[in-house]
């Protein structure tokens, strides 16, 4: 009778105790309203909260865009256009090269489209290269390459990006050609 007696008193116990520490109570004070120039009623903590955010991502990334609209293959296969490259010079997860291609695929086949053996300016950077797309049997289809640096710093490229572009068969991931392609900066 005592070890039962012991266990229920143990368990009422911790069953207070686990109740007395469940929860916080956190009190909510109204938030202040501001007047702006707009006559808009605006609240003021969710006005700061923009503030921040627009100036944090201003400081942090430094962005240029720079228009193409250049064929940079046509074949029987597909056709590659070049759109547009943005460089981001910011934090480490955003700090790259996007270059924007219009991709078409020609076949009546889906295919994958991917670069291989890519450089910049002479120097090898396929570490750093992601490009790898299925464009649906007769389509077109906006890809982003992306050109990324995690560990080591951004190359500056300024004259020219080679690679070779692989278009495979989807359905069995064989390769149909690859063709030579370069992209004057």
């Amino acid at each position: 009778m005592k070890k039962f007696l012991l266990t229920f008193f143990i368990i009422v116990i911790s069953s207070a105790l686990l109740v007395a520490c469940g929860g916080e109570e956190v009190e909510e004070t109204p938030n202040e309203v501001i007047h702006t120039e707009d006559n808009e009623d605006v609240d003021k903590d969710s006005k700061e909260d923009e503030s921040n955010i627009e100036n944090d991502e201003t400081s942090e990334i430094d962005e240029y865009v720079r228009e193409y609209n250049e064929e940079i293959l046509n074949s029987d296969e597909v056709r590659l256009v070049l759109k547009e490259i943005r460089k981001q010079d910011g934090n480490m997860m955003n700090r790259g090269y996007y270059l924007d291609f219009e991709v078409e695929n020609k076949l009546d086949i889906d295919v994958i489209v991917k670069s291989i053996k890519e450089s910049a300016d002479g120097k090898m950077i396929d570490d750093m290269v992601q490009f790898v797309e299925t464009i649906e049997a007769n389509s077109t289809r906006n890809v982003e390459m992306k050109i990324l640096s995690y560990q080591t710093d951004l190359p500056d490229i300024t004259e020219v990006i080679k690679m070779v572009i692989v278009v495979l068969e989807e359905e069995k991931a064989t390769e149909i050609n690859e063709y030579d392609a370069e992209i004057h900066i």
